[in-house]
């Protein structure tokens, strides 16, 4: 009797830890929902080859139709490029606001598949040691026969004469893409509205360059406006003002928006240059340079234009001129003063390197 009730007491011990291991071995890995932005030249792998290559790598991705709280956003962008005889593809993901460096190939699939691993190694560090299988869910490192306690590392078995291990998928140096974001460089040129000298509407052309870290950019433009105005002076029919609006600007920006096509950045930036201000036809007709220095907010915009390196841009900044002067016709006719906050809106478009 006392035999029995302990090999009763041994099989107990050995069911409660099966079930406890089973237990342990049973539970799922974090699932992690994304949301998945596809741009991309109509021969190539559509979102859904893209989706199922990341599910094929590691199953913690769960696709979900649209953006919403606690989804990460991945905005993947390919683009035909042609240089000379040369025709490719390049293409970057988004993951989190940090772009990836641009991966380029003669066929569009290969560079689905390289965007599709750095988005699964975004997701599972651990993709790399899982192999894609045909039905669309993450296989690991497995060992026919051998303990949960074994160090699958070293692809070993203890308990059993045979062993299987599936081996991990070539890996290029894009997988560590999103690791190390590379600066890009943007040239731009616009044509726009500004009131700088109240109640003047002054057109304006400006040129510039800005250099892209990752959600951070400054920018460094140049803008002139010019105006001419008639002036109700009594005994001079054809008095005039001319404006001539010379500024060189510098300006940081935050990418508030950041997706596969958009962008809308906030900016702070400060500018300095001169205003000049010419009578004409009058008696003692005079001409005065001022210095113009002001600081500014703006909010800048850019929507990409195709599959093309072009980007069609908006920008709306306000400034407070720190030097404020008063245009007047003797004796005391004003046509015109700096206003206390001057506004421009600008329209144009930037080329992408």
């Amino acid at each position: 009797m006392k035999i029995a009730r302990g090999v009763w007491t041994v099989a107990a011990l050995i069911l409660s830890l099966v079930a406890s291991r089973q237990t342990a071995t049973a539970q799922p890995a974090e699932r992690e929902p994304i949301h998945v932005s596809f741009d991309a030249p109509a021969n190539c792998p559509s979102v859904d080859d893209f989706a199922r290559q990341i599910k094929q790598r590691t199953d913690r991705a769960v696709l979900v139709a649209q953006t919403q709280s606690g989804v990460r956003e991945f905005a993947v962008t390919i683009r035909l490029v042609s240089n000379g005889a040369e025709h490719g593809y390049v293409g970057t993901v988004v993951v989190d606001g940090t772009r990836s460096s641009e991966l380029k190939a003669p066929m569009c699939a290969t560079v689905v598949d390289g965007l599709a691993l750095i988005s699964a190694l975004a997701i599972d560090p651990d993709a790399l040691t899982k192999s894609p299988s045909e039905d669309g869910t993450a296989t690991g490192n497995t060992n026919a026969g051998t303990d949960t306690n074994t160090n699958t590392n070293t692809n070993t078995n203890t308990d059993s004469d045979t062993a299987t291990a599936t081996p991990p998928p070539t890996v290029t140096n894009t997988a560590t893409t999103t690791r190390t974001p590379s600066i890009e460089l943007r040239a731009d040129g616009a044509l726009g509205i500004a009131i700088r000298v109240a109640p003047r509407i002054m057109p304006t052309a400006t040129i510039g360059i800005t250099a892209t870290y990752q959600r951070f950019s400054v920018r460094l433009s140049g803008t002139a406006g010019w105006r001419t105005t008639a002036v109700d002076a009594p005994g001079f029919a054809d008095a005039n003002t001319s404006y001539r609006w010379l500024t060189a600007r510098v300006q940081t920006c935050f990418d508030a928006v950041r997706a596969a096509k958009l962008e809308v950045a906030g900016c702070i930036g400060f500018e300095s240059g001169t205003l000049r201000v010419a009578a004409r036809d009058i008696v003692n007709a005079t001409a005065s340079n001022r210095l113009w220095l002001a600081p500014q907010l703006g909010l800048r915009s850019a929507l990409a234009l195709g599959h093309s390196r072009w980007r069609a841009t908006v920008q709306v900044t306000a400034n407070a001129p720190i030097i404020r002067d008063r245009y007047q016709f003797q004796p005391a006719t004003t046509v015109a003063q700096t206003a206390a906050i001057t506004v421009a809106v600008d329209f144009g478009a930037a080329l992408h390197f």
